[in-house]
């Protein structure tokens, strides 16, 4: 099962943010709540945890500016 990541809604009141960094790469194995990326808003910066173990196949561009909800990776789920 894949699962897509999206940019979350954060408590800042912020529509859209940017991509900052990535903190794994295209085929690595990533466990439950290991940091993944970096988002910043106007006011702050986020890191955001791996809601699941996985295996990344699919990262969005960093340094770009995305829609909160817009899909910028997937994980393979490891059951």
């Amino acid at each position: 099962m894949e699962l897509r990541l999206k940019i979350p809604k954060t408590a800042v009141i912020s529509e859209k943010c940017t991509l900052i960094e990535w903190n794994v790469e295209v085929g690595e194995k990533v466990n439950l709540g290991q940091p993944l990326y970096l988002i910043e808003t106007e006011k702050t910066a986020i890191e955001i945890q791996s809601p699941v173990k996985g295996i990344i196949k699919s990262l969005a561009q960093i340094d770009e500016t995305y829609d909160v909800g817009t899909e910028i990776a997937t994980i393979e789920v490891e059951l």
